[in-house]
């Protein structure tokens, strides 16, 4: 569920490794590729289409396109809150978490925030997805860690976590049409 990226790629990098899925091993793009041949080989695979929800999800997740050396920011250590944990942790549900939101409530959130935005967002392919995703880890691994105060760190990325959640749904809408046309 992960497809770890190297520092400084290109569109060019990214659209290869898209192309290519198992050219870096069975990971991330390997899984979307072979989990959408088969829906569309068999619409009703529910498996294929419970692990390709799961994927995009993971997709629009920045540190499940994060650095080789750093396992995506599991190997960062993390304080949070008075927690020890990690980057990719953080990112993973911490965040999320501080939320304190319902699932409905926050998609709702999510919706009425990017409405101005729907059209142009829907538009995306995965290429763009991706990149999107790939720009997004890059700001991550930029910050400035020795700032600990958590409450800075959420409003930094509060915004940047939103769009790639919204981008992630809207993907997986976009790979579903496409699929059961």
């Amino acid at each position: 569920h992960y497809q770890d990226l190297d520092e400084n790629m290109t569109t060019a990098d990214i659209k290869k490794l898209l192309n290519n899925p198992k050219a870096e091993g069975e990971h991330l793009f390997f899984a979307l590729d072979t989990l959408t041949t088969r829906l569309k080989k068999d619409r009703n695979d529910a498996e294929a289409l419970k692990f390709l929800v799961h994927f995009v999800g993971d997709l629009h997740q920045p540190m499940h396109l994060g650095h080789k050396d750093d396992k995506g920011g599991n190997k960062v250590d993390f304080n949070w809150f008075g927690k020890k944990t990690n980057l990719h942790s953080v990112w993973d549900g911490a965040m999320m978490e501080s939320e304190k939101m319902s699932y409905s409530e926050f998609s709702r959130y999510l919706q009425d925030k990017f409405e101005p935005r729907k059209a142009e967002i829907k538009k995306f392919n995965i290429l763009q997805s991706v990149e999107a995703t790939y720009a997004a880890q890059i700001l991550i691994y930029k910050y400035d860690t020795s700032d600990t105060n958590n409450y800075h760190y959420v409003y930094h990325f509060a915004g940047l976590r939103d769009e790639m959640l919204y981008r992630g749904g809207i993907q997986l809408a976009n790979m579903l049409n496409a699929i059961y046309k």
